[in-house]
C-alpha cells in the first residue's frame, strides 16, 4: 500500500504499476493457424515477433501472450522475421520472394524489396544500418537498412542455396551456411568474392549446413548439419572442433537439429540452445555437457528456433505445431510493468 501525500502541487508525476503472478511452471503459447517458423524477442524481450506458413507476421506482448499486431502482406509462407535493436522496424521474408520492413509500433508496411528466389532468412547489422538474407538461389545479399538499396551481392553458394546468413558481433563479416556442407565467413565491404573462413561440417565430401551462429564475442561458431543430425561447435581463432552436439541418444535415432543460439552471462556462464525435431535442449557451451534443465519439451512437431530473452529467465521456442512458446526458467515472486 502506498500512501499519496495530500500537497498540492501544479506539477505532478503519476506513476501506473501493474503487479501480476509470474507464470513460472507453464508456457505461454503464441499461436497461429500454420507452422511457426521462426519467432524471436525484441532487445528489451518485451515484444515477440513470429513468422508463420500462414502467411503472416505477429508482434505478441511476451508478458501477457496478447496479439499486438497481425501483419498481413506476403502472399505466401513467411520464412523469418526479426526486429531490428533498437525494436522501432521489423523486417520479415519469404517464399512470395519478398522482404518487408514495417513499424513495429503501428504495425504498418514501410517499404519491401522483390528478389528473384525465395528468400530464407534475414538478420540486422548490430548498428541496424544494414540486413543481410539469404536467397534460395544461392545468393547473399547485403541490403541499405534505409531504403533497401544492395550494397553487395555475395555469390556464397554457387549452383545452391544459402540458407541462413548473420553479421559477426562487430559487423565486419557475414557468416553463411549453405547446402555444401560448409559455413563461409565474408569480409564483405571490401572481399565478397572470396571467404576469409570455412567451417567445414562434411563427412566423406558431403553435408548440408543449414544454420551457423557466431558466440557473442566472435570465438564461437555453431553449425548445424542436416545430413549428420549434429552440431559442430569450432574454435574461430584456430578453425578447430570443440565438440558435437546431437539428439540421437540411442541407436536408429536420426533428428535433425534445425538450429542453436548462443546466450551468455556472468552468473550463468555461457549457454547454448539446440532446436531440433524432438525437442530445445541447453548446453554449457564452453564444455558441450547438457546443461540443467537440458531438455525443454512441450511442442507435439519439429522445433525450429530456440532463443533467450536479454537475461536467459526465458525462451521462446517456434514450432512446426503452429505455436511459439515462452518458458520460464526462474522463479519470480511477481512480474511488474510501469507507464509514467
Amino acid at each position: 500500500v502506498w500512501t499519496v501525500p495530500d500537497v498540492t502541487s501544479d506539477e505532478c508525476l503519476i506513476r501506473a504499476i501493474q503487479l501480476w503472478p509470474n507464470n513460472v511452471g507453464r508456457t505461454l503459447d503464441l499461436r497461429h493457424k500454420k507452422d511457426v517458423n521462426s519467432a524471436f524477442f525484441n532487445s528489451d524481450g518485451n515484444l515477440v515477433i513470429t513468422a508463420s506458413s500462414d502467411g503472416t507476421v505477429g508482434i505478441w506482448n511476451s508478458n501477457t501472450g496478447k496479439l499486438i499486431h497481425n501483419l498481413v502482406g506476403h502472399i505466401d509462407i513467411v520464412n523469418y522475421a526479426v526486429f531490428n535493436n533498437y525494436a522501432n522496424r521489423a523486417a520479415s521474408v519469404g517464399a512470395d520472394q519478398n522482404l518487408i520492413i514495417w513499424d513495429v509500433a503501428t504495425g504498418t508496411e514501410l517499404f519491401r524489396k522483390k528478389f528473384t528466389s525465395n528468400i530464407l532468412s534475414v538478420k540486422y547489422s548490430p548498428d541496424d544500418n544494414y540486413l543481410v538474407v539469404a536467397s534460395k538461389d544461392g545468393h547473399t545479399y547485403v541490403l541499405d537498412a534505409s531504403d533497401l538499396s544492395i550494397k553487395q551481392d555475395i555469390n556464397s553458394y554457387p549452383n545452391g542455396l544459402t540458407w541462413y546468413a548473420e553479421f559477426s558481433p562487430n559487423g565486419q563479416y557475414v557468416l553463411t551456411a549453405g547446402n555444401n556442407g560448409i559455413a563461409k565467413v565474408w569480409e564483405w565491404e571490401t572481399n565478397p568474392n572470396n571467404p576469409v573462413q570455412l567451417f567445414d561440417v562434411r563427412i566423406n565430401n558431403y553435408a548440408n549446413a543449414i544454420h551457423a551462429t557466431y558466440n557473442y564475442n566472435a570465438t564461437k561458431v555453431a553449425v548445424c548439419d542436416l545430413s549428420a543430425k549434429k552440431v559442430t561447435v569450432f574454435d574461430v581463432a584456430t578453425g578447430d572442433t570443440l565438440y558435437t552436439l546431437t539428439h540421437n541418444d540411442k541407436p536408429g535415432d536420426n533428428i535433425t537439429i534445425f538450429s542453436t543460439s548462443f546466450y551468455h552471462d556472468v552468473k550463468y556462464g555461457e549457454l547454448i540452445l539446440t532446436a531440433a525435431e524432438d525437442n530445445v535442449r541447453l548446453w554449457d557451451a564452453n564444455k558441450g555437457i547438457p546443461a540443467p534443465p537440458h531438455i525443454i519439451q512441450e511442442h507435439t512437431e519439429a522445433v525450429l528456433t530456440a532463443v533467450f530473452n536479454f537475461d536467459a529467465k526465458r525462451i521462446l521456442t517456434a514450432s512446426r505445431d503452429f505455436t511459439a512458446k515462452i518458458w520460464n526458467l526462474e522463479q519470480r515472486a511477481l512480474q511488474m510493468d510501469t507507464t509514467d
